[in-house]
């Protein structure tokens, strides 16, 4: 191993190191407690798990019922799974036990059925401390305790001018961070918005009402509001931010005031902007779909002004993140490429240059959904093929796959889970869990 991916991967570590201690809840090594796992990174800490599925698929150990209808993922803490979903007469949230399936409780949070493209739910329930935060798909944020009481609540549109960069729904992630609760209304008004977790009372507000509307590297328009995406925090330039992709671009929000440091629309698309950023050490990469292609740009500090430069862009023929996410596992990314195909990449996240794939199709269609545990990959085709995949820089080596039990109607598109060494899947209304647990 070179100096130079040595000197990445300890960069990484800081990074990670400087993130958890900077306020993001850890609940235990096992937890799940908010989306894509305790540093929102996409990597589960279970180890012991099978090293191949070639000659034994993972054992599927119960279905749950009653999720409802929609792609939201799953947070699991203390035994205790959390979801959202849609009824016939509108939208809940509800917690069952991880080791039975026995529903515990089931909320009502919205009324009616929220109205959008793809009905369903679509933001993954946060657990801090004793409380469970969720955003609607409709732009409402809710505070309920464990046992499913509703403690407090806002509304995107009415009380903050929030709105979509199109018609797809909310479908943010909360961030619960040093008792704060922080949120993407989307708009000039409020780009970003901070909550006291207890109350709902606004902390700050992040205001940027003469951002001009930009144009990304392919010269497209690109709209105003909120886009699909979750917040991502970060130490930049020695301090805290919040890093988010909207539908204008990429920006970092300085947390102890809300400040707007910075901006970037060179990889952002008019469409829809979903995969979440990844920072490390200065750097921030994000990724997209629609022509927006992928870009690592550096944020410095100079003589108190906050600059952005371009370490490099590849077009969205080579480079691009549909909504399944990336993962970064010393000093590259790997993630699956194109609009609705999800070939398996990876690639440098120093440079962008492709280690392997991006150009073959791997076992199952559609987009992927990616998550690491333990050395491998776990990628969820939207077409219910479940792939097991190195995490191997040098080579593509694909480990066995196996196709859901629960029927895909070609939506599998809900993030997987691995917690305490079960594979967790949504399917609208049911939840399969999986025992990846190696028998030796």
């Amino acid at each position: 191993m070179g100096m130079r991916r040595l000197s990445i991967i300890t960069l990484f570590v800081i990074s990670q190191l400087a993130t958890t201690l900077s306020g993001i809840p850890f609940l235990g090594a096992e937890d799940w407690p908010q989306f894509r796992g305790v540093n929102r990174d996409g990597k589960s800490t279970s180890t012991g798990l099978l090293a191949s599925w070639k000659k034994t698929k993972p054992p599927l150990v119960r279905s749950i019922s009653g999720a409802g209808t929609g792609y939201a993922s799953l947070c699991v803490v203390n035994g205790v799974i959390y979801t959202t979903g849609n009824s016939q007469r509108g939208q809940f949230v509800s917690a069952f036990k991880l080791d039975s399936g026995k529903k515990q409780w089931s909320t009502e949070i919205v009324g009616v059925v929220p109205n959008h493209a793809f009905a369903g739910s679509r933001s993954t329930p946060t657990v801090s401390g004793k409380n469970l935060f969720v955003l609607a798909s409709d732009g409402k944020l809710v505070c309920l305790d464990l046992k499913g009481k509703l403690k407090w609540e806002r509304q995107l549109q009415t009380d903050f001018g929030g709105s979509m960069m199109s018609g797809w729904g909310f479908a943010e992630s909360p961030l619960v961070d040093d008792d704060k609760v922080i949120i993407t209304p989307g708009n000039g008004p409020s780009l970003m918005v901070a909550l006291e977790a207890q109350t709902g009372k606004e902390v700050w507000n992040c205001s940027a009402e003469n951002w001009q509307r930009g144009k990304n590297s392919q010269n497209q328009k690109l709209p105003r509001g909120a886009g699909y995406s979750s917040i991502a925090v970060a130490r930049i330039i020695g301090e805290k931010q919040y890093i988010q992709f909207l539908g204008n671009g990429i920006i970092g929000v300085r947390a102890k005031d809300g400040i707007l440091r910075w901006h970037d629309q060179r990889a952002a698309n008019p469409v829809a902007n979903c995969c979440m950023p990844i920072a490390l050490a200065n750097n921030v990469l994000y990724s997209s779909t629609h022509l927006g292609g992928t870009a690592r740009i550096a944020i410095d500090l100079q003589k108190n002004k906050v600059t952005t430069e371009l370490g490099y862009y590849q077009p969205a023929n080579r480079l691009q993140c549909h909504h399944g996410g990336m993962v970064l596992h010393e000093g590259v990314v790997y993630m699956g490429h194109g609009k609705n195909q999800g070939y398996p990449v990876c690639f440098d996240f120093q440079t962008g240059k492709t280690n392997w794939g991006g150009v073959f199709r791997g076992p199952g269609n559609g987009s992927a959904a990616v998550v690491y545990c333990d050395g491998n990959l776990i990628f969820r085709y939207q077409n219910g093929v479940i792939a097991l995949i190195q995490a191997n820089p040098k080579q593509y080596n694909l480990l066995g796959s196996f196709q859901q039990e629960i029927p895909s109607e070609n939506q599998s598109w809900a993030h997987p889970v691995v917690v305490d060494g079960l594979l967790l899947l949504r399917e609208n209304n049911e939840i399969m869990c999986y025992d990846l647990n190696s028998a030796e």
